[in-house]
C-alpha cells in the first residue's frame, strides 16, 4: 500500500512539473507576442485584432460545449492587444502584398 501511494505521489509530482513547464512556455510566448504587438503600427494592430474577432464570431454556436474555453481564449487575446495602449516609438509598419 505504501509503494502504491509513493508511486501515486511521484506521478502527481511529475504531472505538476509538466504543468509548470507548459505554464512557463505559455507565459514566455505571451510576452513575445505582446512585445511584437507593441512594435506594430496601430493600423496593423487594429486590423489584426478585427480579423481575430471575426474568426471568433464565425465560430459562434459551432461548438456550444466549448463556450467557456472560447471566452477564456478571447480574454487572453484581449489582454495581449491591450498590453500597451499608448503608442511606442519605433513601430514597425507591415504592409500586405496588395499595393494600392
Amino acid at each position: 500500500m505504501r509503494a502504491l501511494l509513493a508511486g501515486l505521489v511521484n506521478i502527481i509530482a511529475e504531472q505538476h512539473e509538466a504543468e509548470k513547464e507548459v505554464i512557463i512556455q505559455t507565459e514566455a510566448l505571451s510576452l513575445v507576442v505582446a512585445a511584437l504587438l507593441t512594435r506594430l503600427d496601430d493600423r496593423v494592430r487594429v486590423k489584426m485584432k478585427n480579423e481575430i474577432n471575426e474568426g471568433f464570431n464565425s465560430q459562434h454556436g459551432c461548438y456550444p460545449s466549448y463556450t467557456d474555453e472560447k471566452h477564456m481564449l478571447q480574454c487572453a487575446v484581449e489582454k495581449l492587444f491591450n498590453f500597451q495602449r499608448s503608442p511606442s516609438p519605433g513601430k514597425i509598419r507591415i504592409q500586405s502584398g496588395k499595393q494600392p
